[in-house]
Order: C-alpha cells, then structure tokens, then sequence
C-alpha cells in the first residue's frame, strides 16, 4: 500500500516516537507510507489538501486543540482515517462526532500500536476495494471499479481494460496509467500489460495467467513484479 499519514503533535518526542512507530510498520510490512510531522494544528490546516489517508491528531495542544482540528478537516475531507492520540479515554464520545476512526492512548507501545495500525491498513483496503475510475472516449464513458479490472493493455495509442465485464478502449498511455493504478496493486509484467494482482491464477516460467489470460513476464521486469506479488501474497521472492 502507498499513502500518506500526518502526525499532529506539539511535544517533539511523542511526535517523533509516533512518527517512528509508523516508519518501522511501514518498513516491517511492506508498505510505502510518507509521514509528515507537524507541531501546530494551525500550520497543519493552512494548507490543507486532503490528500492524508491517515490523521494522528494530539487532542491537548495549546491554541486549536486536536478536537477542534478535526472538525476543521471534516468541513472539507470525510475520507480521511482520523485517530486521536490523547491522555484520557474520556474523550471518546466527543470522537463521534467527527467520526474518528480510533484513540491511541499514551504512553503507546509498539505492539499495542501494531494493533491499531493493522486496522487502518484493512479499512484503507477495502476502500481502495471500492474504487473506480472513469474509461472513456469520444463515443464511451463507463465508470469501472478497479476491483473489476483483470488487466490494462497497451495498444498503439490506446489502452484496452480487460474488465469482468468486458473489454473497454480508451486513449491514454501506459506510464500515466501505471501511476493511478498503482496504488492498487496493478503492476506491469512487460511493457504492454499491468496486471490486477488480485486475479492471478498462475505464475509459470516467464508466462502468468490472469483472469484467464497467459501474459508473458518480460526479463527486464521479471524480479520486480515477481517482488510485488510475494510482498501483496505475503509470501517471498
């Protein structure tokens, strides 16, 4: 998984024992996440552009407190996985209102917050779960949930959406489209096609069938996709 996390927090060493504890999380499962600090919720929401899938939001700070600062951010975004890092259980209830997602209490411990961490990456999954995008041309527009593509395919200028329901054509290039897939675990096994890793049925020498399909695993490309299918299976190269 490749998101975004923002840690909101005015004491310096529970910023930085937070922001670690997301990094080795990161790095332990694999997952590419950017961690952003910051010790004022002011500073955080002037230039707030909804692009954090996860908020740690400190509720004590002086000035705007978490609290208020949430409520800040779901004027705005409604998507984004709120957590509020607190003292005091006590302000569960007030959570509600701004749909936080969970409340890590301090001191927190490393497995504790395992814990919380692996149920924001299964929410945060089944979101991307729940994706679409729109394919389109001048005579189609059809709105595709990614969950639904088996596999892109590179034809001259054109990209061809192998779907579960049906093949879907559109202008476009690869390399733009290996972008906006990627966070959904699309990956290319050669220079024409990117791959749903989710229908792989079978890896076989350099060939891999998807969603019925055989697909040939370039060489130049053969260790990285066979590194992102172990990492999303969870096994090993």
């Amino acid at each position: 998984m490749n998101f975004k996390v923002a840690v909101v927090e005015d004491d310096e060493a529970a910023r930085r024992s937070l922001t670690d504890k997301i990094e080795r999380y990161a790095e332990e499962k694999g997952h590419a996440i950017t961690v952003s600090g910051f010790s004022d919720a002011y500073f955080f929401l002037m230039n707030y552009k909804s692009d954090y899938a996860v908020i740690f939001l400190d509720i004590e700070m002086p000035g705007m407190n978490g609290m208020e600062a949430a409520k800040k951010v779901r004027q705005s975004d409604s998507a984004a996985i709120i957590v509020f890092v607190t003292n005091l259980a006590q302000y569960a209830v007030e959570g509600y209102a701004v749909a936080a997602f969970d409340f890590v209490l301090k001191p927190v411990s490393y497995p504790a917050f395992q814990m919380k961490f692996d149920r924001i990456c299964k929410e945060l999954s089944h979101r991307l779960d729940d994706h679409c995008i729109y394919i389109g041309n001048r005579t189609q527009n059809k709105r595709v949930r990614v969950l639904d593509i088996y596999y892109v395919e590179s034809e001259n200028h054109d990209l061809l959406f192998h779907t579960t329901d049906g093949l879907v054509r559109m202008r476009g290039t690869m390399a733009d489209m290996e972008k906006r897939l990627a966070p959904h675990h699309f990956v290319r096994c050669n220079s024409c096609y990117l791959v749903n890793l989710r229908y792989i049925d079978n890896l076989c020498g350099d060939r891999v069938i998807v969603g019925g399909a055989e697909l040939r695993i370039s060489q130049s490309r053969r260790h990285a996709f066979l590194a992102e299918f172990a990492r999303y299976t969870g096994g090993s190269v």
